[in-house]
């Protein structure tokens, strides 16, 4: 392999491992926001969630081989400090977006290159789940678009703010998609921040 080829997977592959390590810690930390929230909203809010905890029932039915019959997972009754731990995260940031009953959800998120414009926490945690699922499912054929990208930086921002454990790499180097992940990457820093505030 040519050494300009070899910096270009080095950089993709610290930065998918540093993406997806990172991507874990937020999304742990908006489930444990949701989960500390979600017992002090009304009843209407829970019942949605109870509703869609129900349309997931058919991922819950197994079949039982010692007792040759299907079984339901976790049977779920009532309870009005329920904590919703099975949602995915996907489905939180979903229903916050439309309900908006998190309050630490409803900040926006300045961008780092473009004065005048803001992203929301919503959009901005979607993008970063359609990245991580591109990276699970789509790795030899990966390609990011806008549905992906909070915003994509620039080469100049990337050069002059890299992260510290890309020392002796050559930033310059780094293809689209890689150029995509770092963008998240730091876009993921800034709302763990705001959220650990």
């Amino acid at each position: 392999m040519e050494q300009p080829e070899l910096i270009k997977l080095q950089l993709k592959s610290l930065l998918i491992v540093h993406y997806i390590s990172y991507f874990a810690k937020i999304e742990n930390l908006v489930k444990q926001i949701f989960q500390k929230r979600v017992v002090e909203q009304d009843h209407k809010y829970k019942s949605k969630l109870y509703f869609m905890y129900g349309s997931v029932v058919g991922n819950d039915i197994y079949y039982d081989i010692d007792n040759e019959c299907l079984a339901l997972v976790g049977n779920r009754r009532y309870n009005d400090a329920e904590l919703f731990k099975e949602l995915s995260l996907n489905k939180i940031v979903k229903f916050d977006r439309k309900e908006c009953i998190i309050s630490e959800f409803r900040a926006n998120i300045d961008s780092i290159q473009t004065k005048s414009l803001s992203f929301t926490f919503h959009d901005s945690v979607i993008k970063f789940i359609n990245m991580r699922n591109k990276l699970a499912h789509e790795l030899n054929d990966i390609s990011f678009n806008d549905k992906d990208v909070v915003e994509r930086l620039s080469s100049s921002y990337i050069k002059q703010d890299a992260f510290e454990w890309l020392e002796g790499l050559d930033v310059t180097m780094m293809d689209n998609e890689t150029i995509a992940i770092y963008s998240n990457l730091i876009y993921i820093n800034k709302i763990l921040e705001q959220l650990s505030a």
